[in-house]
């Protein structure tokens, strides 16, 4: 409202609550969401009601909520640090996006998005993914999950020189080869396993979900072994 705090615009304004009525009020990282915010954000939820910052008339608003967070609720609740009558009240309809690390092959799909908004936003010519850069990033465990993905595609895409993105692009991620007395071992290992892969995809006719099944592996670890592969 006008006069509400030092700065404040004469005419007052309206705030989120307002612009969302009739459409969609998206809140981001709910889980840091203070004690206080969270008791009224449960008020506005049960009744569409609010007021403005330093006023006294009561106002509606009527919206869909979507929220997201990378935090667990159901552990917050228990900590006392986030209300259960909140977390039941938003959490109608729940969404649980696995790490990028459990969809490897999501992200051959992802790095092309990325590189074509990348390339739009900075003016660069269009780059594609060589396959051994694919392979080099489908290898990658992800600890920053799809921000820590844009970050590497940016950085590769403004310092590469030819037109399309190569291992040798993404050094940063690609690890050193280690030789030593495990390194044959490790190879036999592998191609054991390559080829055990092998004959769970002919067995399947190239189902890979079902090949997964049979190896007892998930399906994120069988696309990595076969990109690793080629």
């Amino acid at each position: 409202e006008p006069g509400a705090y030092t700065g404040a615009q004469a005419k007052g304004r309206p705030g989120k609550l307002e612009a969302a009525d009739g459409g969609t009020f998206f809140l981001d990282e709910i889980g840091d969401m203070s004690a206080e915010t969270q008791a009224k954000m449960l008020r506005v939820l049960d009744e569409g009601r609010f007021e403005r910052l330093g006023g006294t008339v009561t106002r509606d608003a009527d919206f869909r909520l979507v929220t997201a967070t990378n935090r667990s609720l159901e552990k917050l609740i228990a900590e006392e640090k986030f209300r259960a009558d909140l977390y039941f009240r938003i959490g109608v309809v729940t969404l649980t996006t696995p790490p990028l690390r459990d969809r490897i092959e999501d992200i051959p799909a992802i790095a092309r998005a990325i590189l074509t908004r990348i390339a739009d936003r900075h003016g660069l010519a269009a780059r594609e993914l060589r396959a051994d850069a694919l392979g080099v990033l489908t290898r990658h465990s992800w600890p920053g999950n799809v921000r820590e993905l844009i970050n590497v595609i940016q950085k590769a895409a403004i310092f590469a020189e030819g037109p399309e993105l190569t291992a040798d692009d993404l050094s940063d991620l690609a690890p050193a080869s280690k030789a030593g007395p495990r390194a044959p071992l490790k190879r036999r290992l592998e191609s054991v396993e390559e080829g055990l892969i092998r004959q769970a995809l002919v067995t399947s006719h190239g189902n890979k979900k079902r090949a997964a099944e049979m190896l007892g592996i998930s399906r994120g670890y069988l696309y990595k072994r076969l990109a690793e592969m080629g």
